[in-house]
């Protein structure tokens, strides 16, 4: 991913994608290209649906997986 400008790591990164905060998580979907998109997505299906995420991490990870679906998935 080559957002080093606007984040300096990818732990930011994905700080912001599980943020639950629907405008700074649209303003992250909104550089990335869509094989990140398709990445980011993926992981956070991960996370969704794997044994070893905390309950907020997964909530956080629905979250920002329900913008995808709606900005990207439903057009």
């Amino acid at each position: 991913m080559n957002n080093s400008i606007l984040f300096s790591n990818q732990e930011d990164l994905w700080g912001a994608l599980l943020s639950e905060d629907n405008e700074i998580i649209n303003n992250l979907l909104n550089i990335l290209d869509s094989l990140e998109i398709k990445f980011v997505s993926d992981h956070l299906k991960k996370m969704t649906s794997e044994d070893g995420w905390h309950l907020s991490q997964q909530r956080s990870a629905a979250f920002a997986l329900d913008i995808i679906d709606k900005k990207y998935l439903q057009k």
